[in-house]
């Protein structure tokens, strides 16, 4: 991967700034990289695999001839939340401490499971741990393990990890491809020109990834549909940097490319999980009015595979089965996690595309508004 600067003073400043103002939360310094770099630092090798891949916009104009510009970086706070605006021409892109923690922690849950991934290194070696007492995985650090001593957390925490090398390496990239997940849903915000749009038109500064009960007063009409337009961008481009060959991690160019789409579709799904899960455990925390339900986030997801990324690759349909039957397991061990069969075969299913056929008809509108904000 390259060493590509992070950005200018300024852009630091216009990044701390925006944050402290809409957030209340201070900017995360960035992870030590070079000689002092941690090993297998997921938010250290994500925010820099990020700032490599902004090279997809380079070029990338808006209709009056500003080019897009871009600063990633970690907002501290250990909540579940992303956020996305711009000031002075930049697009500002933040992801939360707490949600790379829970990626982190629910990705090496998946495949301490041995009947998850059955083909990656062997998960006969696994314990395949029940979820830890009073959490869902994802959420233990930031709930009941924080509350422990550090021999206690170390102890308890272990049996997320999985016992096997190839097993926990792997763990490691799946956490990295769910980040990558939301940076994209947050650069998309930008590139689609939702922030352009959402603040020239509503006055609104900033998009939350869960809606933040403090904008409650600030929502807009068209708020679902900016955030099923920015997941459907999220998981073309996900894909699209396998399929193109524009991986930039080191381990993941290692694998086949079947595998490395099916790590990258199950990452896109796991992440809806996790706002799944944010909602359902801390409803004061959410504003519902600016964010859909996340199994509709699902079915958008599901959509948008089967319509515009399954016909980029002969690959994409295997990767995506094998991803579905992932998530069905998974449901089974965790069983509040929403089922892909919500979706895909229940017989409820069709009142769910009902509701997302209308929402596409109404995002086709919406991109006549926001067209003049689009970067291309």
């Amino acid at each position: 991967m390259s060493t590509h600067h992070p950005g200018s003073d300024e852009d630091r400043r216009l990044f701390a700034d925006f944050v402290k103002r809409e957030t209340k939360h201070p900017a995360a310094p960035d992870q030590p990289s070079g000689p002092h770099a941690i090993k297998a630092d997921i938010m250290r090798i994500s925010l820099e695999s990020m700032r490599d891949h902004l090279a997809l916009a380079t070029g990338a104009r808006r209709a009056d001839g500003q080019t897009f510009r871009a600063y990633p970086a970690y907002v501290d706070s250990v909540k579940i939340n992303a956020i996305a605006g711009a000031e002075s021409g930049l697009h500002l892109l933040g992801v939360y401490v707490g949600l790379a923690a829970a990626c982190y922690e629910l990705a090496n849950f998946c495949f301490a499971q041995g009947s998850l991934f059955p083909d990656i290194g062997d998960p006969s070696a696994e314990a395949s741990p029940a979820p830890l007492p009073g959490t869902v995985p994802g959420f233990w650090m930031r709930g009941a393990g924080k509350r422990l001593d550090n021999a206690a957390f170390t102890a308890r925490g272990r049996a997320y990890i999985p016992r096997d090398s190839a097993r926990e390496h792997a763990a490691l990239l799946l956490a990295i491809l769910m980040l990558r997940a939301v940076w994209f849903h947050e650069m998309a915000h930008g590139l689609n020109g939702h922030a352009g749009w959402a603040r020239r038109v509503h006055g609104l500064t900033c998009l939350h990834e869960v809606g933040h009960p403090d904008t409650a007063r600030r929502d807009i009409p068209e708020a679902h549909l900016l955030e099923y337009e920015a997941d459907q961008s999220a998981l073309m481009m996900v894909c699209r940097v396998q399929i193109g060959e524009a991986e930039n991690i080191t381990g993941l160019l290692a694998m086949p490319l079947a595998r490395r789409l099916h790590l990258t579709l199950f990452a896109a799904y796991l992440v809806t999980l996790i706002l799944t899960e944010w909602a359902r455990l801390f409803p004061f925390m959410v504003n519902a009015a600016s964010h859909p339900p996340a199994i509709h986030r699902l079915t958008n997801q599901v959509r948008t595979v089967a319509s515009n990324i399954l016909p980029l690759s002969p690959a994409v349909k295997a990767a995506n089965t094998a991803a579905f039957d992932d998530l069905r397991k998974l449901s089974a061990i965790v069983p509040v996690f929403p089922t892909v069969d919500t979706v895909v075969t229940d017989p409820d299913a069709s009142a769910l595309h009902d509701i997302l056929n209308r929402a596409q008809d109404g995002l086709e509108q919406l991109r006549g508004h926001t067209m003049s904000f689009r970067y291309h």
